[in-house]
Protein backbone atom coordinates (compact mmCIF):
# COMPACT_ATOMS: atom_id res chain seq x y z
CA UNK A 1 0.00 0.00 0.00
CA UNK A 2 2.78 2.46 0.86
CA UNK A 3 4.46 1.76 -2.47
CA UNK A 4 1.25 2.50 -4.38
CA UNK A 5 0.89 5.80 -2.50
CA UNK A 6 4.46 6.77 -3.49
CA UNK A 7 5.97 6.45 -0.03
CA UNK A 8 8.29 3.57 -0.88
CA UNK A 9 8.61 -0.01 0.32
CA UNK A 10 7.68 -0.42 3.99
CA UNK A 11 9.29 -3.12 6.14
CA UNK A 12 8.02 -3.82 9.66
CA UNK A 13 11.13 -4.54 11.72
CA UNK A 14 9.48 -4.65 15.16
CA UNK A 15 5.91 -4.26 16.42
CA UNK A 16 5.16 -4.84 20.11
CA UNK A 17 2.71 -3.39 22.65
CA UNK A 18 4.88 -0.31 23.30
CA UNK A 19 7.46 -0.07 20.50
CA UNK A 20 7.46 -0.13 16.70
CA UNK A 21 10.28 0.10 14.16
CA UNK A 22 9.73 0.53 10.43
CA UNK A 23 12.17 0.81 7.53
CA UNK A 24 11.22 2.54 4.31
CA UNK A 25 13.15 1.94 1.11
CA UNK A 26 12.89 4.09 -2.06
CA UNK A 27 10.97 6.84 -0.27
CA UNK A 28 10.20 9.50 -2.89
CA UNK A 29 9.80 12.29 -0.30
CA UNK A 30 13.29 11.79 1.13
CA UNK A 31 14.98 10.88 -2.15
CA UNK A 32 13.90 14.25 -3.55
CA UNK A 33 15.40 16.02 -0.50
CA UNK A 34 18.88 14.45 -0.60
CA UNK A 35 21.45 16.91 0.63
CA UNK A 36 18.90 19.25 2.23
CA UNK A 37 19.94 19.77 5.85
CA UNK A 38 17.22 18.92 8.36
CA UNK A 39 15.03 17.06 5.84
CA UNK A 40 12.91 14.29 7.31
CA UNK A 41 10.16 11.91 6.32
CA UNK A 42 7.26 13.91 7.78
CA UNK A 43 4.30 12.60 5.78
CA UNK A 44 4.78 8.87 6.26
CA UNK A 45 5.90 9.38 9.87
CA UNK A 46 2.52 10.97 10.61
CA UNK A 47 0.56 8.30 8.72
CA UNK A 48 2.28 5.53 10.68
CA UNK A 49 1.65 7.36 13.98
CA UNK A 50 -2.06 7.45 13.09
CA UNK A 51 -2.01 3.73 12.28
CA UNK A 52 -0.27 2.97 15.58
CA UNK A 53 -2.76 5.07 17.56
CA UNK A 54 -5.48 2.71 16.35
CA UNK A 55 -3.34 -0.41 16.83
CA UNK A 56 -2.36 0.62 20.37
CA UNK A 57 -5.83 2.08 21.09
CA UNK A 58 -4.50 5.46 22.19
CA UNK A 59 -4.27 9.01 20.84
CA UNK A 60 -1.29 10.37 18.94
CA UNK A 61 -0.09 12.34 21.99
CA UNK A 62 0.89 8.99 23.54
CA UNK A 63 3.09 8.02 20.61
CA UNK A 64 6.63 9.43 20.35
CA UNK A 65 8.02 9.27 16.79
CA UNK A 66 11.70 9.44 15.92
CA UNK A 67 13.47 9.14 12.59
CA UNK A 68 16.81 7.51 13.32
CA UNK A 69 17.94 7.09 9.69
CA UNK A 70 16.97 8.98 6.56
CA UNK A 71 17.70 8.66 2.85
CA UNK A 72 17.94 12.47 2.66
CA UNK A 73 20.88 12.33 5.11
CA UNK A 74 22.66 9.65 3.06
CA UNK A 75 21.38 6.48 4.76
CA UNK A 76 20.27 3.55 2.52
CA UNK A 77 16.73 3.68 3.99
CA UNK A 78 14.59 5.70 6.38
CA UNK A 79 14.09 4.14 9.81
CA UNK A 80 11.14 5.31 11.87
CA UNK A 81 10.92 4.33 15.53
CA UNK A 82 7.87 4.84 17.74
CA UNK A 83 7.39 4.42 21.47
CA UNK A 84 4.12 4.33 23.31
CA UNK A 85 4.54 7.01 25.98
CA UNK A 86 3.04 10.35 26.94
CA UNK A 87 4.78 13.33 25.38
CA UNK A 88 4.10 16.96 24.58
CA UNK A 89 4.58 17.90 20.91
CA UNK A 90 6.93 20.79 20.13
CA UNK A 91 4.38 22.59 17.95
Amino acid sequence: MTRLMGHGVLEVVELTDDRAVFRVYDNVECMSLKGVEGAENAMLRGLLAGFLSGYWNTDVYHIRPEETKCIARGDPYCQLEYRREKYEPLV
